[in-house]
């Protein structure tokens, strides 16, 4: 009986699947079209149409384990409804932590800066961080600066560029949602403090007043720390996420099926580290800004 359920369910599901595919089809919705309206519906609850999906592909460890990278002046672009917010360790620093126990006082977050196009999501992020503030004891609230700022960060002007630069940048499934990525990771480059740059107080790049020694590429520039979903390996699973590409991007306003790693590549900017998960669906990068002489 379970059986003939479950085949039931699946079958039912593969059927209404094809049909919403080939009804798509008909629509006019050219490839990588700006899809940022449907992120402005006050009636929909964000959160929970992708809470499932997201525990099955277990991307909450995913985004926690890059997360924790974080640290400095943090810019978070396409903040969405806040689902990395409860994810970083915003713990006042410790004298008594060191490197072997804990952070070393260059690994906190000293300011944050949450940026998203849509007014909607960011209302909402805002509101997720006040009442995450509002659980916590008063020694664990997070006390640095911390601003929300709506608009599209690829445009020059709409993100203020802290001095020395933003330390960390982060974006979790934000590329999919850009018609123009390329311009935009570019822009997050200019944003990001540059190699060699040294932030105010600091006597150099890889020191501050405090003679931490912090991170070792420090000299290398802030990071940009990317959680996307894009093409696969396989040529077949492409085709599948091609062939849903515009069910999937009407509803959901992102195109699934983005060439990540041409875009990484054609932002001019240093990669650090690319993984992917799942068939290659999945990609967690991290970037650094290049060098002056090899932009």
């Amino acid at each position: 009986m379970f059986g003939f359920i479950l085949a039931t369910y699946i079958s039912y599901n593969y059927v209404k699947y094809v049909q919403d595919v080939a009804r798509y089809a008909k629509i006019d919705l050219p490839q990588d079209a700006d899809v940022s309206g449907r992120w402005k519906d006050l009636t929909r609850d964000y959160d929970d149409e992708v809470d499932l999906s997201e525990k099955l592909m277990l991307l909450k460890w995913k985004r926690k384990r890059l997360v924790s990278e974080a640290s400095g002046d943090v810019l978070e672009v396409s903040v969405g409804t806040g689902r990395n917010m409860d994810l970083y360790d915003l713990r006042p620093y410790d004298e008594r932590e060191n490197e072997s126990t804990g952070r070393s006082r260059r690994r906190i977050i000293r300011s944050f800066t949450f940026n998203d196009q849509s007014e909607v999501m960011a209302a909402q992020a805002e509101r997720k961080f006040e009442e995450m503030q509002a659980r916590r004891s008063q020694i664990e609230r997070f006390r640095g600066k911390v601003d929300f700022v709506v608009g599209d960060a690829g445009i020059k002007g709409v993100i203020q560029r802290p001095d020395g630069g933003f330390d960390t940048i982060v974006q979790t499934m934000g590329v999919c949602s850009m018609a123009d990525p390329v311009s935009f990771l570019r822009r997050l480059g200019e944003l990001c403090r540059q190699p060699g740059e040294v932030k105010p107080g600091r006597v150099s790049a890889g020191d501050d007043k405090d003679g931490d020694d912090g991170d070792n590429n420090d000299n290398m520039g802030g990071k940009i720390l990317l959680l996307e979903h894009g093409r696969s390996y396989y040529d077949w699973l492409n085709r599948v996420l091609d062939d849903g590409a515009k069910m999937h991007a009407d509803h959901y306003g992102c195109w699934w099926n983005k060439d990540v790693g041409r875009i990484v590549k054609e932002s001019g900017l240093v990669v650090e580290r690319i993984k992917r998960y799942y068939f290659g669906t999945t990609w967690e990068i991290v970037l650094r800004p290049a060098p002056k002489d090899k932009k």
